[in-house]
């Protein structure tokens, strides 16, 4: 297995490495969690997430929403680092723009994980993650209703089917 192969078993082999620690108590997963983040693990997901192959696509998810089911902060810090924003600009386009259902439905539970006010650490990191989030990411993930083009003089969204404009049928 050469490059995309063996990039692909990596995530794959990354997928199978979190099932295993999920039998873990919280103390050693929290331990895994952390070693795994301080080594890149997000780093990783940025060329994943934008992968043609959908297994690779699927492992990224999987093994993102594994950690933030268990520890929301490790991404919301990676966030608010400089490399972390264009791992969240690549998650909010996938949302907005992949055919695949099943990764918009896991992009949008990572997007609520992220942004669960319950779950936000109470100090300076949560407030911090929500005015960068607010502040610089909003408006992508919004593009869809500020954009003009998509809306109809009477204020309705244009759906486009088979390429068709508006609500023709032939």
């Amino acid at each position: 297995g050469g490059g995309l192969e063996g990039w692909r078993n990596g995530f794959l082999f990354l997928r199978e490495l979190f099932e295993i620690s999920k039998p873990l108590s919280p103390t050693q997963q929290m331990a895994f969690y952390r070693s795994l983040c301080s080594q890149g693990l997000f780093g990783i997901f940025q060329g994943g997430l934008s992968a043609e192959d959908a297994g690779v696509r699927s492992a990224c998810t999987d093994i993102l929403l594994c950690t933030l089911n268990h520890d929301p902060s490790l991404l919301r810090e990676y966030v608010l680092k400089e490399s972390g924003g264009s791992l969240l600009l690549r998650m909010i386009h996938a949302l907005l723009h992949a055919q695949d259902t099943g990764l918009k439905a896991q992009l949008g539970e990572i997007l609520r994980c992220l942004l669960d006010s319950s779950s936000l650490e109470l100090n300076q990191t949560r407030d911090e993650f929500l005015n960068v989030f607010y502040d610089k990411y909003m408006d992508s993930l919004l593009s869809p209703f500020l954009n003009e083009e998509g809306w109809n003089e009477d204020g309705t969204p244009k759906f486009q089917e088979d390429g068709k404009e508006g609500g023709e049928e032939s």
